[in-house]
């Protein structure tokens, strides 16, 4: 189950976001580069949009990091009508010492353009 549903008409671009929070007062420093993955809606990764990296995340350590992927909706893949899926990877290393793998989600409507 995705963690937030968005929608967007197609042909437009917007900031989806990923969020993770450990709570307790422990800090969360994401290691490397956040990557997503865009699924349509038999699960599969939508052509160009596979393992790319994030356009923004959070950097240094806070209680709860942020990655960001602009999408534009305009690509030829992404089909109006349709529910797609935005799986976030990263990687954290806490206050605590652990390292974490982070899969926050995102399920995206494309709404048609109506004239």
């Amino acid at each position: 189950m995705p963690d937030a549903q968005e929608r967007i008409k197609k042909g437009e671009r917007a900031p989806f976001f990923g969020r993770e929070t450990l709570g307790a007062g422990t800090t969360l420093t994401i290691q490397g580069t956040a990557k997503c993955t865009l699924y349509d809606s038999a699960g599969v990764a939508v052509t160009d949009f596979s393992a790319i990296n994030c356009t923004a995340q959070t950097s240094g350590a806070s209680e709860t990091v942020t990655v960001v992927y602009d999408l534009d909706t305009d690509a030829s893949a992404i089909v109006a009508g349709q529910t797609y899926t935005m799986v976030f990877d990263f990687t954290t290393l806490g206050s605590d010492s652990y390292t974490r793998e982070h899969h926050p989600s995102v399920s995206i409507y494309i709404e048609p353009v109506t004239s």
